[in-house]
């Protein structure tokens, strides 16, 4: 048996399934093998929710912030469900592993709480209801009745919308500006907008 496949054996063995780690078993970085330790950085949390610092991964890093990891013969496994199967318990099915720190590369097992898909949209901020949570947009417009519409599921601010439009339009008035003042002269362009090189 490889040896790594010894230590995962032994930390599923030593951590019994629980939705908060820390009652049952109070796992540390060195509970972990080395070479995911190597790839592991303490960092103080920023979240008031919870306690300890957050193990940062430093590696591989989805598109979307989530540390990726090389593990059992499978590429690209989530690295915080990696570390939360070795050192907590096989994840249910049906659940997901939620950050309670809200930090994305984050694989302490003491910010990481396995939830259902409902209750893991709920807590965000970013999509489902956990939008609705919010009471304006990020440029600080409130969200009212008359500043808000939906689209595809997501509330839309009209000021933001607003600001968007009047930047694009400048832009392109300043572009065709500059077609117009071109030193070659404006009889580049014909009436319909065609490129003629004469």
């Amino acid at each position: 048996m490889k040896r790594s496949n010894r230590l995962q054996n032994r930390a599923i063995k030593l951590c019994p399934l629980s939705n908060n780690p820390a009652t049952q078993h109070n796992p540390t970085i060195h509970d972990l093998p080395e070479y995911l330790q190597k790839r592991i950085v303490l960092e103080a949390c920023e979240s008031k929710q919870v306690s300890g610092n957050c193990w940062v991964w430093q590696t591989s890093i989805s598109g979307s912030g989530y540390g990726r990891v090389d593990w059992n013969g499978r590429r690209y496994r989530m690295a915080h469900k990696v570390v939360y199967e070795l050192l907590v318990g096989k994840i249910p099915a049906g659940y997901e592993v939620d950050h309670l720190c809200s930090n994305r590369p984050c694989v302490n097992p003491h910010h990481l709480e396995a939830v259902t898909r409902t209750e893991n949209l709920r807590r965000s901020h970013t999509v489902g209801s956990g939008n609705g949570t919010l009471t304006h947009c990020r440029r600080g417009h409130e969200f009212t009745d008359k500043n808000t519409y939906a689209w595809r599921g997501k509330r839309i601010c009209r000021t933001c919308i607003a600001m968007h439009q009047k930047a694009y339009n400048q832009r392109k008035a300043r572009i065709l500006v500059g077609v117009n003042h071109h030193p070659l002269g404006s009889d580049l362009f014909s009436g319909n907008g065609d490129y003629s090189a004469t």
